[in-house]
């Protein structure tokens, strides 16, 4: 295995700080375990310094994993690391991660999704869904064609067109937040 494919491998760590950021509470050592990446084919261009992986890609961290039909990692110009992920037609991709605290979990899936390691910016397109659950039940969630998330500024967008736009046309954002007070007792 060459160094430089080496450095592919390693660069799947932003991946899962990608979804590891959608969340301060994401399980503190999950960032420090080794990355595992699977799927039924690979290749790295060296020269262009992109790694694709299709036919069922799985990569795991700790206590997450995402799942996509493909992935393509790129380094860009000015150093920086852009990754897509995608599902297909009726399988999109997904993420699933414990969170600190209890039985609490993160999850999503969205058709698409990208990250820059530079920017912070993960966007989440096609009909994306971003869940909060504590013991199986939804405390928050997220609906709509365009999520992103800025993680230096953590700063979450949501919109109903793919474009990040909104499209009169389209069904609205749909945000769900469970309230966190217990009824009085009566």
């Amino acid at each position: 295995m060459t160094i430089r494919l080496r450095r592919w491998l390693r660069c799947l760590l932003p991946v899962s700080m990608m979804l590891l950021s959608l969340s301060s509470y994401a399980e503190k050592g999950d960032k420090y375990k080794e990355i595992v990446a699977t799927a039924g084919n690979s290749r790295a261009d060296l020269k262009k310094n992109v790694l694709h992986l299709t036919q069922g890609v799985e990569i795991s961290q700790g206590s997450l994993v995402i799942k996509a039909n493909n992935a393509v990692m790129s380094e860009l110009a000015d150093g920086s690391t852009q990754y897509l992920l995608n599902g297909v037609a009726g399988a999109k991709m997904q993420f699933r991660q414990k969170l600190d605290g209890g039985n609490r979990w993160m999850e999503g899936e969205a058709e698409k999704a990208t990250f820059n390691s530079t920017s912070g910016m993960v966007i989440l397109t096609g009909d994306a869904r971003v869940r909060n659950l504590d013991s199986g039940k939804v405390t928050q969630e997220q609906n709509g064609e365009y999520l992103s998330y800025d993680t230096i500024n953590e700063v979450f967008v949501g919109a109903n067109s793919a474009s990040g736009q909104h499209d009169a046309s389209k069904p609205a954002v749909r945000i769900v937040i469970q309230s966190k007070l217990t009824p009085p007792a009566e």
